[in-house]
């Protein structure tokens, strides 16, 4: 009951907000022509669309965890509340956070979800813009222009697929493709594809809070997130990783090493990053009303 009363309380504080510097007179004049035949089945659409968000959700979860609409859907609501009312799409956080709370699913993987339907919704949005470009009289140029947008896209969609799958054949193929270049550029050109694949280093970090040790790679923000909590091989050499893993083979190693992995994972909850987003949002906002 109580959170019921909070959710209805915070629900018409932003309504409040919403309506400042609203023209009522106007407002009511516009209505008057209102035919309100239509608001029930806008309204209908909208439910629907959110309900086949879930869903869609759901299915795409489902690999990790089976997690049931009663559950889900709440949480969707909520989630794409949070994307409307805060900037830049931080909402885009709130789902992830809350279905780690509420199940077994990690942080990490939940916002590899988010992700995959935003990749699914670029390709309907890429399949609307085709069909209307070819059922409509636009111009050459606006016509050449999606073609070649719809193009690029494939190819750099075909191009994520062959990097996710064939990791080691991809940077040997970019490697052969970039040799002929200045050693300087193709070093960090090497760097930067080695960044992409490897990303932030979330598993480490949640690899360390579960008490596994672990062995990495020292590039990209993997040094920052392991610290010196983590056995990190400057080449990927099969015999550098056997070295490493040798070594946490003797007890008194692994737990040490495991011992400062959860000390090193505390530096990286979403407790933590929530509280500094809100910071930068409150500091941002007091430099500009101040």
């Amino acid at each position: 009951m109580i959170k019921f009363i909070i959710g209805i309380a915070i629900s018409t504080v932003f309504i409040w907000l919403s309506i400042q510097g609203i023209e009522y007179e106007g407002l009511l004049n516009g209505m008057k022509n209102v035919r309100c035949i239509f608001l029930f089945p806008a309204v209908f659409i909208t439910l629907c669309v959110s309900v086949l968000r879930s869903v869609r959700w759901e299915m795409i979860l489902s690999p990790i965890e089976k997690i049931s609409q009663k559950k889900l859907y709440p949480i969707t609501c909520v989630g794409f509340m949070a994307i409307t009312l805060i900037p830049l799409r931080i909402g885009e956080l709130m789902r992830p956070y809350l279905i780690s709370i509420k199940s077994q699913i990690p942080m990490s993987s939940a916002l590899a979800t988010i992700f995959l339907e935003r990749v699914l919704d670029i390709f309907v949005i890429l399949l609307i813009l085709a069909l209307s470009v070819l059922n409509s009289n636009l111009p050459d140029w606006l016509i050449k222009s999606g073609y070649s947008f719809f193009i690029t896209f494939i190819i750099l969609g075909f191009f994520l697929f062959f990097t996710y799958y064939k990791k080691d054949s991809s940077l040997d193929f970019l490697k052969f493709l970039f040799n002929k270049l200045p050693q300087r550029i193709s070093i960090r050109i090497e760097g930067f594809f080695q960044n992409f694949y490897e990303g932030f280093g979330i598993p480490i970090a949640e690899a360390m809070r579960a008490g596994c040790p672990v062995v990495s790679t020292n590039v990209s923000s993997i040094p920052e997130v392991a610290g010196k909590s983590a056995l990190l091989v400057d080449e990927i050499k099969v015999d550098k990783f056997i070295d490493k893993i040798k070594y946490i083979e003797n007890i008194e190693n692994r737990e040490n090493i495991v011992q400062q992995g959860f000390l090193q994972s505390n530096e990286f909850s979403w407790d933590k990053c929530y509280q500094e987003t809100v910071d930068f949002y409150l500091q941002m906002y007091q430099r500009k009303f101040k």
